[in-house]
């Protein structure tokens, strides 16, 4: 019980310290701040989301192959290198390469926490527990993404608007002390599975009705996406506070 409640806790913290992005709030204007114009600041959330959806299956592969724990790992210095470069870029090669990075980090990180959360607590017995303990992981993750963005505002305001990023490097390089030493995982099994990840894809997308779910999911995401963004610019359009 001592060791499914240590390997609880580290994933809770480890959500809260991997998902606090200090820049967000600011980081279309830091952006537009170094001379990267609207539509070039705009197109590097393209380049993040293009790589991501490019290596999700590769990376779930590589967690399969290698365990979760090390992709967590990698996911994470590969994260917070990648904000660290945006703090002291200046160009747009730069800050496209630093999205390619962070859109590998992501899938490397997606899902991979919470499969060896499950599968560590059903090989102790205790699966029981997944539901809750992925319940708070993301109430975590929520409150670890709420509260930095509003105090990275803060910062950038009484700083830099670069400054929020390094700390964001900084936090998500703390989350790998939490893998490290709290998410054990000694019960993985490497997936022996005979058939390349390429091909069993094809397994789903002939799913029926798998189009239409992503294309619905497609254009939700884009319509939220664009609200988030655009709200940056417009408030300071409207020539209210940063922080």
């Amino acid at each position: 019980m001592l060791d499914s409640t240590k390997l609880i806790y580290g994933f809770f913290v480890y959500r809260l310290f991997r998902y606090s992005y200090f820049h967000v709030a600011i980081g279309l204007i830091y952006f537009q701040s170094v001379g990267l114009s609207l539509s070039q600041a705009l197109s590097l959330e393209s380049i993040y989301y293009i790589t991501k959806a490019i290596s999700d299956v590769p990376g779930g592969y590589f967690a399969d192959k290698i365990g979760r724990k090390t992709s967590l790992i990698v996911g994470s210095l590969m994260c917070a290198a990648a904000y660290g470069v945006m703090g002291f870029g200046s160009a747009y090669a730069i800050f496209a390469v630093a999205e390619v990075m962070l859109g590998i980090a992501m899938s490397l990180a997606t899902t991979s926490d919470s499969a060896l959360l499950y599968d560590e607590l059903k090989a102790r017995g205790e699966s029981d527990r997944y539901e809750q303990a992925e319940g708070t992981g993301w109430a975590m993750r929520n409150l670890g993404f709420g509260a930095a963005s509003a105090i990275g505002a803060w910062i950038a305001a009484a700083t830099s608007l670069a400054v929020p990023f390094l700390i964001s490097s900084v936090v998500i390089s703390i989350s790998v002390l939490f893998v490290v030493f709290f998410l054990h995982e000694p019960h993985f099994k490497e997936n022996k599975s005979t058939t390349p990840w390429f091909l069993a894809l094809g397994t789903v997308l002939r799913q029926p009705g798998f189009f239409l779910i992503v294309l619905f999911f497609a254009c939700t995401f884009v319509a939220v996406r664009i609200g988030f963004w655009a709200f940056q610019p417009m408030l300071e359009h409207l020539q209210i506070d940063l922080a």
